[in-house]
């Protein structure tokens, strides 16, 4: 049950039931996973972001650790082993899973589908495809431990691209 708006501005979490859970975010060091990172960690959610750079890891830890306990663990999405390690080790160190976004994503050059090579075209598959397939196969078997979890999969405006 949400708080009041003005709790929020205050600092009080808005949705008090989301405190002292685990979320993990794939592409949690910019754009759409960063804000989405921050929004968890202000909620008094353990946040465990992945991405493949780890100076842009520490750039945005800097910034989400004012906001609460946010770790980092780096992860190629495209690599089915990366995925697993990275899942089992934020559901290892805080005992649970309870929420995952599968955000963490990139593919070939963008081309209209009759200009575009196969690798280019099989790099956007496993970057924006697979990648939601490896993540979501480790999470769902890291959430069972879980009573309630919720997984969100987001492809922003790549989504809507050929």
């Amino acid at each position: 049950m949400p708080t009041t708006s003005r709790d929020q501005d205050i600092g009080l979490p808005l949705y008090p039931d989301m405190k002292d859970k685990v979320a993990i975010v794939t592409g949690g060091t910019s754009g759409i996973g960063l804000a989405t990172a921050k929004a968890f960690a202000r909620q008094g959610t353990r946040v465990i972001i992945a991405s493949r750079k780890e100076a842009a890891a520490k750039s945005a830890l800097k910034m989400l650790n004012v906001f609460g306990d946010v770790k980092w663990l780096p992860a190629d999405v495209t690599d089915g082993k990366s995925v697993v390690r990275f899942v089992e080790g934020a559901a290892s160190a805080h005992g649970r899973l309870d929420y995952a976004f599968n955000n963490g994503g990139s593919g070939g050059a963008s081309a209209p589908v009759a200009k575009m090579s196969e690798m280019m075209w099989r790099k956007t598959i496993d970057g924006y495809l697979t990648s939601v397939f490896l993540c979501m196969n480790a999470e769902i078997t890291a959430m069972k431990k879980t009573a309630t979890s919720v997984i969100v999969n987001n492809a922003s405006v790549d989504g809507l691209r050929g």
